[in-house]
């Protein structure tokens, strides 16, 4: 059995309570990340978003209904920008609906599995969420 001194324990019994007061000042290192904003984050919430996989399922990456706009490749800059916006993977909110839905639905699918294909450099198919991960 090991025993404590009183000068011991009581150096314990403070390190053990001042280590939870102290913890939130001391990993207060905050970042600002925008000269437009005054806000500051944590390395520690800088670095999860970094790690984070992003899926934007609201819209196309252009909100152009055109479907002209699909048959061509992306552009240096519509790289570029898609590239710097963080987004992982794209699922639609695209309504189809009517008598000929299905129609519809396998000229969308075809139009953009075309269009993936066509630019192979930015995007790739999702079969599974390891698809995304690798993407």
């Amino acid at each position: 059995m090991m025993l404590f001194s009183r000068r011991q324990a009581i150096c314990a019994a403070g390190a053990a309570l001042a280590a939870p007061l102290a913890a939130p000042y001391i990993a207060r290192a905050n970042i600002q990340i925008s000269p437009f904003t005054n806000r500051a984050y944590s390395k520690r919430a800088i670095e999860l978003v970094q790690r984070a996989v992003v899926v934007d399922m609201l819209a196309p990456i252009k909100i152009d209904f055109d479907p002209s706009y699909y048959t061509k490749a992306l552009s240096e800059k519509e790289t570029a920008d898609f590239r710097a916006s963080g987004i992982n993977a794209i699922h639609h909110a695209v309504g189809i609906g009517g008598p000929t839905a299905k129609e519809q639905a396998l000229s969308f699918f075809a139009i953009w599995g075309n269009f993936v294909a066509r630019n192979s450099h930015v995007f790739t198919g999702v079969d599974k969420f390891a698809d995304i991960l690798r993407a």
